[in-house]
């Protein structure tokens, strides 16, 4: 369950989780780094100078931006190495702890989802490019997942 979007994260909504994600981290990033342009163009330039409420107002925009980034971006890093394994988080905390568990010891564990890097991207993100950073659902093979052979119908 993540409670940023109030929801459970799964193999139908991982891509809009993913897109969330990127998304935010994107506008984070350009925000910031607009308001440090503004904030270095108002001390070199007495045209462009700013109020001192200004000034105060964008450095605490600033100071809230940089740590809900850092988490934010943390969070996609998270989630990008996830689908390049093609699993979830409560899937990953369920395979640790099989793992881990001293009667499981001696046994072997592999991951049954993994296809390989991009296919596991092509599984959450689609088999379309042009759709793939669109927050519709792109994937359009459904019972031949497996198949390698085939390709997207």
């Amino acid at each position: 369950h993540c409670p940023w979007i109030n929801n459970c994260v799964g193999f139908f909504n991982h891509k809009y989780f993913l897109l969330f994600l990127i998304y935010s981290s994107i506008s984070i990033v350009y925000c910031s780094v607009l308001i440090v342009i503004r904030l270095l163009a108002s001390r070199n330039v007495p045209q462009n100078a700013l109020e001192p409420w200004e000034t105060i107002s964008l450095i605490i925009i600033l100071a809230v931006l940089g740590p809900i980034g850092l988490m934010i971006i943390s969070l996609l890093v998270w989630q990008v190495q996830l689908v390049s394994r093609n699993t979830t988080t409560i899937e990953v905390t369920a395979y640790y702890r099989a793992k881990y568990n001293p009667e499981n010891r001696n046994k072997n564990s592999f991951w049954p989802y993994d296809l390989g890097f991009w296919l596991n991207i092509k599984e959450v993100l689609g088999y379309n490019f042009w759709f793939c950073l669109c927050p519709i659902d792109a994937r359009v093979r459904t019972a031949q997942a497996n198949d390698q052979t085939t390709g997207p119908l």
